[in-house]
């Protein structure tokens, strides 16, 4: 198999999933399989040099491509009343807005807070501010592999505030989504990086198609133009704010090229390199439950990470990378049967859960808003293996749904922080 062919096969998988879905954009097995043409495509283009991709990788990124679509395929046989049926304590209307108030001032809060680490870690000498922010907070990453030992605020606000903003939306697009969109969008630009725009983009451009029903590719295109522009010039701002390109000799189409189309396609030939390299990653550690191992470390055991072992590190394909698709970690549990199980389980999963979505159902929708990003992503690094963020996810979901949108304050805002008291069995108003 080759890259045309591969091409031709995604292509054809892309339109049977388009079809299937009913021409929906957000049909998890269209996102799939469109997200894999787009990168052997631009693979095919040699835009950049990269090493050769052999038969085994198109095979596998094929087939993949092909279990996932299936699975989700079997998820739109099941009985329709499994995805209308409702749960009353999460379908009643909001009483007052008071929780989601309390959501968004916690956001603007923690904003100064999240400001400060930014700047604690911008200054310094080598770099620009943005430069220096991105390398400690690298760094960071590098030296501390116990996630559960880190600064929480640092950790999790960022992915917080795009709860936040969803829940937001899905409430309406009010003064309170634009405040926590404004907050979001600021915190997750001083985290540096690229991939929490993306995940704010995206999560908040599913629950606007989707609560719109716009989310039909007639439809779907006019609404999503706008907005990928603005997250493509936002992106490759951010590479000239974090990125030095001294080291390309003032070659800005080669400096552009490196952090963009090499992001899309370098973990191609990773794979094919970890392929026809296994014995190099017999004792890598569990990358599935490396949740457990962080979590045993913390209370004092020492298991080895992913970060300590050739699992993560880089290979030069040419260019330097440690990001090998999807398929690489499950690859390595699990091997081939177990990769194509858990390649079925997610793609089942993540379907289900869109078309209780759709059929109205607001946990669902929160949900799978958050899971367009790692389905996205999946040409990239796995983003799925995220057990702490996705129970945190259905959690606040939850509460939310569950509470807080229910939470009724015993007097108004206006009298609670009036002149003068109120008495009882005097007139709140006019």
């Amino acid at each position: 198999m080759t890259s045309v062919s591969a091409a031709i096969f995604l292509f054809l998988l892309t339109v049977a999933n388009l079809r299937i879905g009913k021409g929906r954009v957000l049909y998890p097995p269209f996102i799939y399989s469109f997200m894999w043409l787009i990168d052997v495509v631009v693979y095919r283009m040699s835009l950049i040099e990269l090493d050769r991709v052999h038969t085994v990788t198109w095979l596998l990124v094929c087939g993949g491509a092909f279990l996932f679509s299936l699975a989700g395929w079997v998820a739109g046989l099941l009985p329709g009343r499994i995805y209308t049926l409702r749960i009353a304590e999460f379908s009643r209307p909001a009483v007052s807005r008071l929780g989601l108030n309390l959501l968004v001032l916690v956001c603007l809060l923690a904003l100064p807070i999240y400001f400060y680490h930014f700047w604690s870690g911008g200054i310094g000498s080598g770099g620009g501010l943005f430069e220096n922010a991105r390398k400690a907070a690298l760094d960071t990453v590098a030296t501390d592999q116990t996630s559960l030992a880190r600064n929480p605020i640092t950790s999790y606000l960022p992915v917080y505030s795009i709860w936040v903003t969803i829940l937001c939306l899905m409430e309406g697009k009010d003064r309170r989504f634009w405040t926590a969109f404004g907050a979001s969008l600021t915190i997750c630009i001083l985290a540096t990086g690229r991939t929490l725009p993306l995940l704010l983009f995206s999560s908040t451009l599913a629950i606007y198609l989707i609560t719109q029903r716009k989310d039909h590719i007639r439809r779907a295109w006019r609404v999503i133009a706008g907005p990928a522009i603005v997250f493509l010039a936002l992106v490759i701002g951010i590479i000239f704010l974090e990125k030095s390109s001294k080291s390309f000799g003032g070659n800005m189409t080669a400096f552009l090229l490196n952090y963009t189309v090499a992001y899309l396609v370098s973990p191609l030939p990773a794979l094919d390199y970890v392929l026809h390299h296994g014995i190099e990653y017999m004792h890598a550690p569990s990358h599935t439950f490396g949740f457990l191992l962080r979590a045993l470390n913390a209370f004092g055991y020492s298991f080895p990470m992913p970060n300590d072992m050739p699992v993560s590190g880089y290979v030069f394909v040419p260019l330097p990378t440690n990001v090998y698709t999807i398929y690489k970690p499950y690859l390595l549990d699990f091997g081939f049967i177990g990769l194509a199980a858990t390649i079925l389980t997610i793609g089942f999963i993540q379907t289900f859960l869109y078309l209780r979505a759709i059929a109205g159902d607001k946990i669902c929708l929160f949900v799978t808003a958050l899971l367009v990003f790692p389905a996205v992503l999946s040409v990239f690094d796995d983003s799925y293996a995220q057990p702490v963020l996705q129970v945190m996810w259905v959690g606040l979901a939850v509460l939310y749904f569950g509470f807080l949108r229910r939470l009724k304050p015993t007097m108004s805002l206006g009298a609670l922080f009036s002149s003068r008291p109120i008495l009882r069995g005097e007139p709140r108003g006019r």
